[in-house]
């Protein structure tokens, strides 16, 4: 079971959720990602499959 990020990687609003190898999740937002590097920015423009 994975455990929970404390602030500021636990806002409720974040977009995308990145799972670490010792379970943690770090709920983050795209838009600071793809700032921050160009591998997630290239990463974030690629097409999605539709939602369910």
């Amino acid at each position: 079971m994975a455990t929970c990020a404390s602030a500021p990687f636990a806002h409720a609003n974040a977009d995308v959720i990145l799972l670490s190898t010792d379970g943690v999740e770090f709920r983050v937002f795209t838009f600071f990602l793809s700032l921050a590097s160009p591998f997630f920015e290239s990463l974030f423009s690629l097409p999605q499959a539709p939602g369910p």
